[in-house]
């Protein structure tokens, strides 16, 4: 091995190891703590406190937005909405889109993507352009309760959407809800209005 042979750097090995073998040891025991432990004292009172004196457990109430967990302003009529927006150059600039307090940028195909828009409480006129919806579009209204609002989608998300996975407001079967503004060309101008969606 090797020879230690300055005495002060013998006595520091000595400590060191001596402290490291007292840590270990400890640690290993920690398991062993008695119930007079002030850990297992504190976790005891919390537990106590939490389930409180006859063993249950308060009632737990749902916040109306699941945005931010706040209540809303009119919680009697209120939904959220999920819209899909398109996100093509000639669909620029958005209506609606700077208002949404959630959006995720979702990938469709041929390399473009589309917006997915979350409104808890609308508070404007109108979005869009509105455009068609994937499976995933689904899953991520449903994660939020809100109702996806649409014009058509793939064929697997309408067998979804078909099936009542999660509801919905789309275009083709609910053509009054929506219009087309002159100003751009289809299928970039197809709008919804807050006031009529609601």
């Amino acid at each position: 091995m090797f020879a230690i042979r300055n005495w002060r750097l013998k006595a520091l090995v000595l400590v060191l190891a001596a402290l490291l073998a007292g840590g270990i040891y400890s640690g290993c025991n920690r398991s062993s703590l008695g119930e007079g432990d002030s850990d297992s004292a504190t976790m005891g009172q919390e537990a106590e406190t939490a389930a409180g004196p006859d063993g249950a457990l308060p009632a737990v109430t749902m916040p109306a937005d699941p945005f931010s967990g706040l209540d809303t302003l009119n919680s009697t009529s209120f939904y959220p909405l999920a819209v899909s927006i398109d996100n093509a150059s000639r669909a620029r600039p958005q209506t609606g889109l700077s208002q949404a307090r959630l959006v995720y940028e979702l990938p469709v195909e041929g390399g473009i993507t589309r917006f997915l828009a979350f409104f808890p409480e609308p508070q404007l006129a109108e979005v869009g352009p509105i455009r068609s919806v994937r499976p995933y579009f689904l899953d991520l209204a449903a994660e939020c309760g809100a109702v996806l609002v649409h014009c058509g989608g793939s064929p697997e998300a309408l067998a979804r959407l078909n099936a009542g996975e999660v509801e919905h407001i789309d275009e083709i079967a609910n053509e009054k809800l929506f219009y087309r503004r002159k100003d751009r060309s289809a299928p970039h101008n197809l709008y919804g209005r807050f006031d009529l969606l609601l």
